[in-house]
């Protein structure tokens, strides 16, 4: 939402965001927040499925890719 808003600022915009530029970093920062109080086992295994999560992702991505030469 920031990032588009700063680069591309004559896009059209279905849904507005009232005071985008306080909203934006005020929820990263709640995100941020709950994260950070959660249990250390919690925030491990969040980072663990993650990790594994893209893995799956680039590895599949490899494999089907048209830019490789790969189907």
């Amino acid at each position: 939402m920031i990032l588009l808003r700063v680069r591309q600022p004559k896009r059209p915009r279905v849904f507005k965001v009232p005071l985008w530029w306080l909203v934006g970093p005020a929820a990263i920062a709640g995100c941020i927040y709950l994260f950070w109080n959660l249990p250390v086992l919690t925030q491990t295994l969040f980072v663990c499925w993650n990790a594994f999560g893209i893995a799956v992702y680039l590895l599949y991505g490899m494999r089907k890719s048209r830019l490789l030469g790969r189907d």
